[in-house]
């Protein structure tokens, strides 16, 4: 899912500012002089108004260009038009209510995408496959090649803001599913995150882990083996001593742990009437832990080894890294799977009431682990679908609870005005609101909806007479349209889902998972066949690797156009030449290092494989390694090393005289291979015959070379470099086989896709 706000200025910071709060040439008492939409607080927030009418969407200052000039309505996502209508001729009396105008452009856009896998193939009936319809009304012009039933991409022009009631510039933005999209949106129906565990068919953004009351709090960092440091020692290390707790958790805590260069973890709980606080100050790992992260893993892989767990003998067995890669990245294995006899305790330093200290996180049967898809109500999300009157009154008890400061039971005008404009709580919770109430936009049961507005009520101290009802309910049918939307998809008018459009655009920003439609430009080239088989793990292993915002994905997909050939290719073509990378390379001994082709074939048996071309002896030992496929003990570090294998002058053989080599530099080989116990890789054709690790290879290298940092400073030449074992200092240096360019076009091509 790709989506970016509706107006895109060159200014960063200004994505989708608000109408300035009272600036309004309507009285802020009168819900009908706002038309539909309540001026709460200021120029129609979202959900309600000040007089507890229901306002479904957010009107939105169009940001001005350097010339002064407002910036155009732009598509949010991908999809396609399912209504227009072009703006109607100044003068339409339904549109001068109260004698200012109102313009009623509008472009209805229905989004069909995936946020995640829906664990059920392709089918359309996946849990992550998902429907939702933004709109966009009061537009002062439609551009002319919008029509119903036309696709429309991300970033596409919409047309002109035009004026609310006379305010000039804005538009109301608004986000709608029905009830089964909502599900699939969300993950639940209910309003509190009860699950025990997250979902899986959609992770993304940061992990949530929920500590249950009595966990217990240690003050040194346990050893990953040792799942409750108050067990009986295992030795003399320091790291698997018995510890006694700190302290115990007085209270249920929640988690967040957020990867952004450095690794931080904030704690919160919640108050007894629902809001979500902070505990404490944040804690923060080193400034480069993301980069780092591949070193971490290797360093808890190592403390198995190490000798850390004397004198047990054998050693605990070790988590593979890649297990502890996904601990670590998400709480949770999500792709590998624990084996039986291996423990491993996720133990992380976190702020407490009673205090700071270490808490194992992984403790599958008490403590959850979750992730933004999952959208928490200890982040600050509510569903609300409490209001059975279906009006366009707001009759929620709960939003009523939130409106009633005083706690009198009652919310009138002026106590709603206070909250929804001065309280920061409210503020928050209004902003994250996912509420069901009827769509302002129907011609439906206009005075059964509207009729409260005849009423004096305390949050409506000037009720409308018959005749300004008579006004207004021809202004609501001149704005209507919702009869007009032919979709199955389309929810009831009464029916309808509605989120905060600010946060709905902001939240799932956070998804980096590619629809099929949006595979398929990012590799235009690929085979369908390619797309549909690589694209789920694509999707997965840039989730996992924190290929998640657009400068990185863009550099490293970009990269992989050109080592894949848009996912032509998996593996280099075998020349039949034995000694193709012994000898194209032994002038270049860093290289030489790198690659650590020791033996007869080695260029061929190692050659380049994977979505990033994983090449030669070591990285493929590293890789297997990495993955529990290779016991790192079965050969010894950096046998490639030993200056016999390049004093050793092999007489160069072609493929088809290979039997011609003589038989006492055979048995020389032979003898250095027994000695010096270079990695034996039983199947290296798995990396380019099992999706998977086609795929997780190019994670692996990104993350076990530390390419973030140079895809973070925009460095294609640095990143070119590490991936080809290049050493240009310029676009200019490469020799032609490296493709610069062309790795350079795609990773420009792509971010303009996804930035």
């Amino acid at each position: 899912m790709i989506i970016s706000p509706p107006f895109l200025p060159a200014q960063p910071g200004h994505e989708m500012d608000s109408a300035d709060a009272g600036n309004t040439i309507v009285p802020d008492h009168d819900v009908c002089a706002a038309g539909m939409q309540e001026c709460a607080p200021g120029n129609g927030a979202y959900p309600v108004s000040f007089n507890l009418g229901w306002h479904g969407g957010a009107h939105l200052v169009a940001p001005r260009n350097a010339n002064g000039n407002t910036e155009p309505v732009r598509a949010i996502a991908d999809g396609t038009v399912v209504y227009v209508r072009q703006t109607s001729p100044a003068g339409t009396a339904a549109l001068q209510y109260r004698g200012v105008r109102t313009d009623d452009g509008c472009v209805v856009i229905k989004h069909s995408t995936e946020i995640g896998d829906g664990g059920e193939g392709e089918s359309e009936s996946g849990r992550a496959k998902i429907t939702y319809f933004s709109i966009y009304i009061h537009l002062q012009t439609v551009r002319s090649p919008i029509v119903v039933g036309k696709e429309v991409y991300r970033k596409d022009l919409l047309g002109v803001p035009g004026q609310i009631y006379g305010q000039l510039g804005q538009i109301h933005f608004e986000i709608v599913c029905n009830d089964a999209n909502l599900e699939k949106l969300i993950g639940r129906t209910t309003g509190q995150l009860n699950a025990v565990q997250g979902r899986v068919d959609a992770i993304y953004g940061d992990i949530w882990f929920k500590v249950p009351k009595g966990a217990k709090i240690f003050g040194n960092q346990p050893h990953p083996y040792r799942r409750d440091a108050g067990e009986p020692p295992l030795g003399p290390h320091p790291s698997v001593q018995t510890q006694q707790p700190i302290g115990i958790t007085s209270s249920d805590l929640f988690i967040r742990m957020h990867y952004e260069k450095t690794c931080t973890l904030t704690t919160f709980r919640l108050t007894e009437d629902g809001r979500s606080i902070q505990v404490g100050e944040p804690l923060s790992s080193a400034t480069n832990f993301e980069y780092d992260l591949y070193a971490e893993v290797n360093r808890l892989n190592r403390m198995y080894t190490d000798g850390s767990t004397a004198p047990a003998n054998p050693s605990p067995k070790a988590p593979s890294p890649s297990l502890i890669y996904e601990m670590l990245r998400f709480g949770r294995p999500v792709s590998e799977t624990i084996p039986s006899d291996v423990k491993f305790a996720h133990w992380r330093k976190v702020t407490t009431s009673e205090g700071t200290g270490w808490i194992n996180l992984h403790q599958p049967t008490t403590i959850g682990a979750y992730s933004d898809a999952d959208f928490p109500h200890w982040a600050g999300w509510s569903l609300i679908d409490d209001d059975l009157t279906r009006g366009s009154q707001c009759d929620s008890p709960t939003i009523k609870k939130w409106l009633d400061l005083n706690g009198d039971g009652h919310v009138t005008h002026a106590e709603a005005k206070d909250a929804l404009h001065s309280n920061n709580d409210v503020a928050k919770r209004m902003a994250q609101a996912i509420c069901k109430f009827p769509i302002e936009w129907t011609r439906q049961d206009i005075e059964k909806r509207w009729g409260w507005l005849e009423t004096q009520n305390e949050a409506l101290p000037a009720p409308l007479s018959k005749d300004d009802f008579t006004v207004l309910q021809a202004h609501i049918e001149a704005l209507a349209f919702w009869e007009d939307i032919h979709d199955t998809d389309l929810p009831q008018a009464a029916e309808c889902w509605h989120f905060p459009p600010k946060a709905f655009v902001k939240h799932f920003g956070k998804c980096c998972w590619f629809s099929k439609a949006e595979f398929k430009q990012i590799y235009p080239s690929a085979s369908d066949a390619a797309a549909t088989k690589y694209r789920k793990p694509v999707n997965r292993m840039l989730t996992k690797y924190l290929l998640t915002t657009a400068n990185r994905r863009s550099h490293f997909l970009g990269q992989a156009a050109v080592e894949s050939s848009q996912l032509r290719f998996m593996s280099e073509l075998y020349n039949g030449d034995p000694y193709t990378y012994f000898r194209k390379y032994e002038r270049a001994l860093n290289f030489k290092d790198w690659l650590g082709n020791v033996q007869h074939n080695d260029g061929g048996r190692y050659r380049g494989r994977g979505f990033k071309q994983l090449t030669g002896r070591t990285n493929y030992a590293a890789y297997f390694s990495y993955r529990g496929l290779l016991d790192p003990k079965s050969f010894k570090t950096g046998w490639w090393r030993d200056p016999r294998w390049w004093g050793f002058q092999l007489p160069y053989v072609s493929a088809q005289h290979k039997n011609l080599l003589p038989i006492q530099d055979a048995m020389v080989v032979a003898q250095l291979v027994e000695t010096l116990s270079p990695p034996i890789v039983e199947n290296p054709d798995l990396v380019a015959e099992d999706i998977f690790t086609a795929i997780d290879t190019a994670g692996y290298f990104w993350a076990a070379n530390k390419l973030h940092r140079l895809a973070d400073e925009d460095d294609g030449v640095g990143l070119t470099n590490r991936i080809r074992g290049d050493r240009a200092s310029s676009p200019s240096d490469f020799p032609q086989e490296a493709h610069f360019p062309e790795r350079q076009a795609h990773t420009n091509r792509i971010k303009g896709i996804l930035s």
